[in-house]
């Protein structure tokens, strides 16, 4: 079962021996996956003691068993990362890269969907649309 793992760009997350599930860090597995990863931009995130800080990226990244949900840095919002994803969502549809067809519709709310599941809404979408 995945897990996903809200955080918010220019976030420090550590890296430990053992990870639990719920923990805010990366084990040393996860650690060699993320090194591995050749599709993301060179400065997303930078090397500390036991230790990453993202940069400026948003998105999701998939580490085995573990989704990284990287959420835009909010002034203020921080603490909540529905509105925190809310924004990034507004700021993709408002540049064309997301179609939602019903953005302000209550058959999705937001706050309380991951991104994840805003990119297969939006998905499913555009496939309903191609078969219509």
């Amino acid at each position: 079962m995945l897990e996903v793992l809200s955080i918010i760009e220019h976030e420090t997350l550590p890296i430990v021996e053992k990870r639990r599930p719920g923990d805010r860090s990366l084990d040393s597995g996860q650690v060699a996956m993320l090194a591995k990863l050749q599709t993301l931009p060179s400065r997303a995130f930078t090397w500390g003691h036991k230790s990453i800080k993202w940069s400026q990226f948003c998105g999701l990244i998939q580490l085995g068993d573990l989704v990284l949900e990287i959420l835009p840095k909010i002034h203020g919002k921080e603490s909540i990362p529905g509105a925190c994803r809310a924004a990034l969502v507004y700021l993709l549809r408002k540049a064309g890269l997301l179609k939602l067809h019903k953005p302000g519709s209550a058959s999705i709310n937001l706050q309380k969907h991951l991104l994840l599941d805003v990119f297969i809404y939006d998905f499913c979408q555009q496939i309903r649309g191609q078969l219509d």
